[in-house]
């Protein structure tokens, strides 16, 4: 709440700096440069801010777990239980452990070990340095380092060997584990998709002393999950799924359960006269957090998750659209319109297309760019100079989307003596911001 906070009184003092202090330049500018100035820009954005998210699976489940070093076992159990049941065939082990030469800004992942799930009841457990080799024939038999193992208490004891090397690892590396950087992974790979989720998209409720315990380590791990109702989903559902994967007890002291679900739409139409482009991602992640105070004298052996337990629900949509309608004419008479839309933030260049994006408000010009930022938004009113497919700001109104009173009206020839271009101009006022979920 506190950065949150932070952020909008940067963006209200950002928007007092802009609008006391520069001066945009009455130089006009050429619509069709700057039209594609901007299709550019909001593009590019979109592509940033969808980034390793596109190739993600439609639905599948993320958790975050922390675990109490000294009881490893009870952490074998659950995760020798979660690789059972779930309806992914192969599993990737791999250690992260923060760089040592970057000093921690980057991290190294050491790839240890893959499960191949043959039923319900056996696996191949494969080193993950032969399984290229393993393709190879000789004399048309196929080499095959993989080492048969059955999903029961044979399992749940080879992970506990694993733990207990990854404890000895630890020790030796003196890199406590954490949610960031040191910890273990076991992720879906049966489709040759790697869910690589951005940090930005997970969720975890950070502390402290969960974040960052001498005396736990963290796993990770994630799978593709069946098709289901999405209405249907709510706590209980979530906690019942959780305690199906995983047992109804664990010993851990901190952790996440998530459902995730993949909309991923683009399509581009082009003709003589119309040029059409629209993407669409939507992500709903449907989330259990699991809590409770750390005790350092009395550690938590039993951990009933009915009464510690909190839901959140969130439902991302980016989105980019263009639309351009070719004229034989002046500028002047072309419709385009390109707008971006993430969270509470939206921007919008329009000619002669439709009405603003934002209902409550009418511009006064034909052409003109509005910016909202959570409950702030601008329209700033573009002028064509005659005869020209030139254009020059002619005005910019301020609003507050919940109040009504009249907008704050600033003129270009208001600024201070500081010339800025339009285009550093909308850096400053939308495309060099953070945008937040």
């Amino acid at each position: 709440m506190y950065c949150l906070k932070h952020q909008r009184i940067r963006l209200i003092f950002v928007s007092i700096i802009l609008f006391i202090h520069l001066k945009l330049s009455l130089e006009s500018y050429d619509i069709i440069e700057f039209r594609n100035f901007v299709n550019k820009k909001c593009s590019d954005l979109y592509q940033k801010k969808t980034k390793n998210v596109e190739k993600l699976q439609k639905y599948f489940d993320y958790a975050i777990l922390m675990f109490y070093s000294e009881f490893y076992s009870y952490a074998a159990i659950s995760i020798a239980s979660y690789v059972k049941k779930s309806v992914a065939k192969e599993f990737d082990v791999i250690i992260y452990r923060p760089c040592i030469s970057t000093y921690g800004k980057n991290k190294v992942a050491l790839k240890v070990f893959r499960f191949n799930k043959l039923t319900n009841k056996f696996l191949y457990i494969s080193r993950y340095s032969n399984i290229e080799k393993s393709r190879y024939s000789f004399n048309g038999f196929i080499m095959s380092p993989n080492y048969l193992c059955k999903i029961d208490k044979s399992f749940e004891y080879f992970l506990v060997c694993f733990f207990r090397m990854y404890k000895a690892l630890a020790c030796f590396s003196r890199a406590r584990d954490n949610t960031r950087d040191s910890y273990i992974r076991i992720g879906d790979v049966s489709h040759g998709k790697h869910t690589n989720i951005p940090r930005r998209f997970q969720i975890f409720q950070l502390n402290p002393h969960y974040d960052l315990f001498h005396n736990g380590f963290c796993v990770r791990m994630h799978s593709e999950i069946e098709i289901f109702e999405e209405n249907t989903i709510n706590k209980n559902l979530m906690i019942d799924k959780f305690n199906n994967l995983f047992g109804e007890t664990m010993c851990i002291y901190s952790g996440s359960y998530s459902y995730y679900i993949v909309y991923n739409e683009k399509y581009e139409t082009y003709n003589n006269k119309i040029s059409k482009k629209s993407y669409k991602l939507n992500l709903k992640i449907h989330s259990i957090n699991l809590r409770h105070e750390l005790q350092i004298l009395k550690p938590i052996y039993c951990f009933y998750m009915r009464s510690r337990v909190s839901f959140i629900l969130k439902n991302i949509k980016i989105e980019y659209s263009y639309f351009n309608k070719y004229e034989k004419f002046s500028a002047q008479s072309r419709k385009f319109r390109i707008v971006f839309k993430h969270s509470k933030s939206i921007f919008e260049l329009n000619s002669n297309f439709l009405s603003c994006i934002v209902k409550k408000f009418i511009p006064a010009a034909s052409t003109y760019i509005c910016i909202l930022r959570e409950t702030y938004f601008d329209i700033i009113d573009l002028e064509y100079e005659a005869n020209s497919n030139n254009f020059k700001i002619s005005q910019i109104k301020k609003y507050n989307v919940f109040q009504t009173s009249s907008p704050v009206e600033f003129s270009p020839s208001f600024y201070a003596q500081e010339v800025l271009s339009i285009k550093d101009f909308l850096d400053m006022l939308f495309f060099n911001l953070e945008i937040n979920f």
